[in-house]
């Protein structure tokens, strides 16, 4: 064989076992990497929250199947039917007996977590349900040996908003007092504004007092600056408290943080704040959220709506006069002349019926000159109601220009409503005028009134008739 042949089968050899070998290589690390990877754990991709068409699926399997729930999972679906609103909108009567029934009977420890799931879900219930719902909330509280988080709090007690007063609300406030006030953690201004806010539909009681003795060194512990509208949904919970020292240790402890809070309130967190003090008597305490919220409306960047001036003003009617009264209405003045909208007839009436207990005074007067053209531009007739708290709201305003522009602008709007008013109209109406001068405007309003009198088919009672 020549040098040459002999060169190229040497060659020919030694590609086909490169090409072997490289081929084996291959193989092996691919054997090699399919058994790395299978032995690692690769993380899971991220999985969405269950949305609320998600757990209405699996609910419907397990009152078929007759599933027994545990605690966790159903504090977990009344989180989530709240949050769709309405048990009566999203689940048929036999789901909520199904849900009804598995909450009462629940086997198992309830965490703070479930219990707290299931406080909060009381807020989408109504009826003979919510009291079913309320009785086995109470139960578990009863029970519960876990404490409560912060954000637990919160959502209890923000749970209560539709819950009107009755012996089982009454019991889950009591339990919850207790609750706080044994609570070691340090609230955040969320679950500040969200606890006080669950209370709006409490009534005046031992329990809801106990409520706000807990809450209030809460508050002040709270190293959190209140957002504005943590301060709107606070005060705006506290609309059935009557005066008691532990609304006024709330009220001091609120008007620190309102001072403290570098953001602008807007328009809404200024009527629901305000709206909130209706039944506070006067007080220092009072007095100094006044102060703090005076500047708060004047740098409210947005103009207040309507209601929001009707709520504003609604709140002031404990307020007796005073120097941080007055800072309030001159703010609310301005307030009320900046707003473009029409007012409605129920904003007027409440309006004119928070200033019952303002002495006279140009900050007062200012709120009438500027609701005045108000009740000139209202496009809806004044109802009964709307007359009776509106000319109510005036009796301790003296004879003054900017008085006579209000009464002129009600007298065609008492001859405009074609509702009968009732003895409590007819008494409140003409209590109202107590200070007003003899003038033209008086007449009129009185000229107005005289039909409406005669039309009212209910008989006075005497405290009608001594007011009128």
């Amino acid at each position: 064989m020549s040098s040459e042949m002999a060169a190229l089968c040497f060659h020919r050899a030694v590609c086909r076992w490169s090409t072997a070998s490289s081929t084996h290589c291959v193989r092996s690390y691919a054997n090699y990497a399919h058994s790395t990877l299978s032995q690692m754990q690769l993380p899971s991709p991220p999985s969405r929250p269950p949305t609320f068409h998600d757990v209405l699926g699996r609910l419907e399997f397990w009152q078929r199947t007759e599933h027994e729930l545990e605690p966790s999972v159903i504090g977990k679906i009344l989180v989530s039917i709240a949050k769709a609103r309405y048990a009566d909108s999203v689940l048929t009567e036999s789901q909520q007996r199904y849900i009804l029934q598995q909450t009462h009977s629940a086997s198992g420890q309830w965490s703070a977590q479930a219990v707290s799931g299931a406080c909060y879900g009381l807020q989408a219930w109504a009826g003979l349900p919510l009291n079913s719902l309320q009785e086995a909330v109470s139960n578990k509280l009863s029970q519960l040996q876990q404490p409560f988080a912060g954000r637990h709090i919160g959502m209890s007690l923000y749970g209560l908003r539709h819950s009107e007063d009755g012996p089982v609300v009454r019991a889950i406030l009591a339990q919850l007092a207790k609750i706080i006030a044994h609570c070691s953690e340090v609230l955040g201004e969320q679950i500040v504004g969200n606890a006080l806010y669950g209370l709006q539909r409490c009534a005046e009681s031992m329990e809801s007092r106990a409520v706000l003795a807990a809450m209030a060194p809460k508050i002040v512990q709270s190293s959190e600056a209140l957002k504005a509208q943590a301060i709107g949904n606070a005060l705006y919970g506290l609309q059935r408290c009557a005066d008691s020292t532990e609304l006024r240790a709330v009220l001091a402890a609120m008007a620190t943080k309102i001072i403290q809070c570098s953001e602008p309130l807007k328009a809404q967190a200024i009527g629901n704040a305000l709206y909130g003090l209706q039944r506070c008597a006067d007080s220092t305490e009072l007095q100094m959220v006044l102060a703090a919220m005076a500047p708060k409306i004047l740098e409210c960047s947005e103009p207040l709506e309507g209601q929001h001036i009707g709520n504003a003003l609604y709140g002031l009617q404990q307020c007796a006069d005073s120097t941080e009264l007055r800072a309030v209405l001159a703010a609310m003045a301005t307030k009320i002349i900046q707003c473009s909208e029409p007012l409605k007839a129920q904003a007027i009436g409440n309006a004119l019926y928070g200033l019952q207990r303002c002495a006279d005074s140009m900050e007062v007067r200012a709120v009438l000159a500027a609701m005045a053209p108000k009740i000139v531009q209202c496009s809806e007739a004044l109802n009964a109601q709307a007359i009776g708290n509106a000319l109510y709201g005036l009796q301790r305003c003296a004879d003054s220009t900017e008085l006579r522009a209000v009464l002129a602008a009600m007298a065609p709007k008492i001859f405009q409503c074609s509702e009968p008013l009732k003895g409590q109209h007819i008494g409140n109406a003409l209590y109202g005028l107590q200070r007003c001068a003899d003038s033209m405007e008086v007449r009129a309003v009185l000229a107005a009134m005289a039909p409406k009198i005669l039309e009212c088919s209910e008989p006075l009672e005497g405290q009608h008739i001594g007011n009128a």
